[in-house]
């Protein structure tokens, strides 16, 4: 297992929910609130997965 990886991962995601989902959450029902953090473990596990697999960043030229 990567460690480095593992901790990016975490770090982005943790980033990612503190600043744009947990703002957001007292607008929704507790039924979305929980369908979204669903949403961003998932999100989080599928990085993880494809960083294990070998994912690389690739920038477009677009």
């Amino acid at each position: 297992m990567n460690e480095s990886l593992t901790e990016d991962v975490c770090a982005a995601s943790a980033a990612y929910c503190l600043n744009c989902v947990l703002p957001r959450l007292n607008a929704l029902t507790p039924s979305e609130q929980f369908e979204r953090l669903k949403a961003c473990f998932e999100a989080a596990l599928a990085a993880y997965r494809d960083g294990v697999r070998g994912w690389v960043y690739e920038p477009s030229d677009n």
